[in-house]
């Protein structure tokens, strides 16, 4: 009978949870170079690893549609993030977060200890699922091959029912929280004050542009909570303006003082405005689901390139403290300062939208605004009018305007103030100092040796 991935705590091997591994591999999955983490943590010497499959490493319990759903992201040159449990040379296993990339014709993969503890769970739990399934097909005759297509089918349909629609934006999710939970426990590149020359040099490269990461990550953060909260209050707004603009309409001057006659304007100004602006804030809502969507791969993209760089940082500083077993720490740095470049790539165009987005977004919300300003204004006027008048016979339909008044006043506040945080994030970054930092690193090739 299959048995699921368990291990006791005792039995596991145990990552620290600011170190990262880093490891290579050509076309075929063959390591071409790690890193003094993975040599530990696995237990393996270096020339054991270089040379060998990626295989190596791999726990017999681990399903083939974990890794099915890797290759076929990376054929598709996109990039896989995924939860493993390895083994290592003891028989010992250990867990990880796992990021793969393409770089050309190879593959870089940076991996960490699992701090996400909600997603690894699931993902171990259907992982385990998937597992024992994968091993009853192969009991009953199908080929391994044939296992992992089937069991690729059982773990996407498990992330469909608990909200994912498919492996790969679990995996963005994943790499979000993996990130934060980092972050938020103060993980970063570390200072050597004493270090000089070029490691020095490279080591502040990779901490300012960590700050700049980290920053522009609260920035997208930041950008996507207004975006979800515009695209989740304007339906409330829209219900506002519509209860505003059918009462007014609705309502029946017949007051023989004529006191009520410039409400009867106001209001049915107030109502042909509402009617304006609902339609426009009723268009708006696509755009304010493309923003989100777009804030969110963006965030996933930047994400990544916080994990390169927290892996570039660690090298470098393995390279100060003059850590035994670093290997190659030049051309490592290269190819993370490749990845690195390769990620900008694909982040610049991505920044721009969400943040040219969230510009004409706000743009059009101020108009929005704007256009209730003057009926909402007038009709404020009339009431302050009113309520010095004294007494008078209309008491209840000048508390039904103020009500009515109050609650579109606040709505329209609170999309204003939307609109502004939006306008303030909508800011692209200077990529000047961040290409710079980046060719320090690409370049550590020939500068380290």
């Amino acid at each position: 009978m299959a048995t699921p991935l368990v291990a006791p705590p005792r039995e596991r091997r145990v990552l620290g949870a600011g170190e990262l591994l880093f490891s290579t591999t050509d076309a075929a999955g063959v390591i071409d170079q790690v890193n003094s983490v993975f040599l530990r943590l696995s237990g393996y010497r270096r020339e054991q690893l270089v040379g060998a499959s990626h295989n190596l490493v791999r726990h017999p319990q681990m399903p083939g549609a974990t890794f099915a759903s890797m290759w076929r992201s990376l054929k598709e040159a996109r990039p896989a993030f995924l939860y493993f449990r390895d083994l290592g040379s003891d028989g010992r296993p250990y867990d990880v977060f796992s990021t793969v990339v393409p770089l050309g014709e190879r593959f870089l993969s940076v991996r960490g200890r699992p701090l996400a503890k909600n997603w690894w769970r699931l993902a171990h739990n259907l992982n385990s699922r998937v597992g024992v399934f994968e091993e009853q097909c192969r009991t009953r005759g199908w080929s391994a091959e044939d296992a992992a297509r089937l069991g690729l089918e059982q773990l996407e349909s498990g992330l469909a029912a608990s909200g994912y629609p498919s492996p790969e934006q679990f995996g963005r999710s994943v790499l979000l929280a993996e990130v934060q939970a980092r972050l938020d426990r103060g993980i970063r590149i570390g200072a050597r004050p004493l270090a000089d020359g070029q490691p020095a040099e490279l080591l502040a490269a990779t901490r300012g542009l960590e700050r700049v990461l980290v920053d522009w990550l609260d920035r997208y953060d930041r950008l996507q909570d207004a975006a979800i909260n515009l695209a989740d209050y304007s339906p409330r707004l829209l219900e506002i303006l519509e209860q505003s603009q059918a009462a007014a309409e609705g309502v029946r001057f017949d007051n023989a003082s004529g006191r009520l006659e410039p409400a009867a304007v106001y209001l049915r100004t107030w109502a042909e405005t509402s009617r304006e602006v609902a339609a426009v804030l009723a268009d708006l809502l696509d755009q304010f689901n493309d923003l989100r969507h777009s804030c969110a791969l963006a965030r996933a993209e930047l994400a990544l390139t916080v994990l390169h760089n927290m892996a570039a940082g660690q090298y470098v500083l393995e390279v100060i403290d003059e850590v035994p077993q670093a290997g190659a720490v030049g051309a490592a740095l290269a190819d993370l300062g490749q990845a690195l470049a390769d990620d900008l790539d694909e982040l610049a165009p991505q920044a721009t939208r969400c943040f040219t987005l969230a510009a004409e977004l706000a743009y059009q919300l101020d108009g929005v605004t704007g256009l209730l300003e003057l009926p909402q204004s007038l009709i404020r006027e009339w009431l302050v009018r009113v309520a010095e008048g004294g007494a008078h016979s209309s008491a209840e339909f000048v508390d039904w305007v103020s009500d009515h008044l109050d609650r579109s006043e606040a709505g329209i506040a609170t999309l204003g103030g939307l609109a502004t945080s939006g306008r303030e994030l909508a800011k692209v970054p200077d990529l000047g100092p961040v290409r710079e930092w980046i060719a320090l690193l690409t370049q550590a090739r020939t500068s380290l040796g």
